[in-house]
């Protein structure tokens, strides 16, 4: 970053309001040729190096040009990754968050050390986490977010193991790293593969727990069977995906109607009685044992 009087032989343009501010102490020239007129007292307050680069000694000829013209700060970042740091900085509210072009915008944060927009983008990721978990997730890791990487992870769960890659095929490597990819994935996998092997064992002849005479069940009608089936093959879609089966009682009680169980008032009456415990044991199972599942982040890059 260099500070250098107004001597540009291609003459740049102005941003936009309120940048556009004549009365401005200091000018932030963008890579690509756009002027902020912006003010040292804002600025400083929320960029301590900007506070250090304005309160160094000026040379002779800079002294000189400062009583005609602002200063001019040239900057390596464009107009739209500046436009969005300084409406974080000002006094005016903040820019919708745009995952699109957070990388930047947080890269910037932290080479100019704005805390405000480093916050900014934590809370910009954790508003549109559920959107898109993969981004998310990578800008979270890559930037050492321990927290929002974990919140990332968790809302990925929604999508099929086909639905990430594609997407981060479809994005590419700017958009995904490598590393970040695979600690994602294999968090997905055994994630999955947690909610199976719960409904697994609860769908094995004398290895579900008995509930409430639900035993009984399993024993003798395949119709439960099948419908424990139909649960972890909604589970393989997506890690959470069979969880809107066992929410209700009305899926399960469809099966049992499907199969024969409308000619015997007394079984859909017992059905009805004991389906909802059995079915609020279950989501303990499986959740129990996706917690026990946690998202590696130990080669992480730390948040400095």
């Amino acid at each position: 970053m260099s500070i250098e009087t107004n001597t540009s032989a291609n003459t740049p343009s102005v941003a936009g309001a309120p940048f556009d501010n004549r009365e401005a102490d200091v000018i932030i020239r963008t890579s690509n040729n756009v002027d902020f007129y912006v003010f040292k007292r804002i600025l400083s307050e929320a960029s301590p190096v900007f506070y250090t680069t304005f309160t160094l000694p000026q040379a002779p000829h800079a002294q000189n040009a400062s009583t005609s013209y602002p200063q001019v700060v040239d900057v390596a970042e464009d107009d739209a990754t500046w436009d969005t740091l300084l409406r974080v900085c000002y006094p005016t509210p903040n820019p919708v968050f745009d995952l699109n072009t957070a990388k930047e915008v947080l890269e910037a944060g932290k080479k100019y050390d704005m805390e405000v927009v480093v916050w900014y983008c934590r809370d910009g990721i954790n508003r549109v986490v559920s959107e898109d978990p993969l981004l998310c997730f990578n800008l979270a890791y890559c930037s050492g977010f321990e927290a929002e990487a974990r919140a990332a992870a968790k809302a990925s769960l929604h999508q099929s193991l086909q639905d990430l890659l594609h997407t981060s095929s479809r994005r590419g490597h700017y958009a995904t790293s490598g590393p970040a990819l695979t600690v994602l994935l294999l968090y997905h996998s055994k994630s999955q593969d947690a909610a199976l092997n719960a409904i697994n064992a609860w769908s094995t002849h004398r290895s579900s727990p008995a509930i409430n005479g639900m035993d009984f069940v399993w024993y003798t009608n395949p119709w439960a069977h099948e419908f424990m089936a139909s649960v972890a093959a909604s589970y393989q879609n997506t890690p959470v995906g069979g969880s809107r089966l066992i929410e209700t009682s009305a899926d399960m009680m469809d099966a049992f109607l499907c199969n024969g169980g409308k000619s015997c008032s007394r079984c859909i009456a017992y059905i009805r009685c004991h389906i909802p415990t059995f079915l609020e044991a279950l989501r303990e199972a499986v959740y129990q044992k996706q917690s026990e599942v946690a998202v590696d982040l130990s080669a992480m890059p730390r948040f400095r």
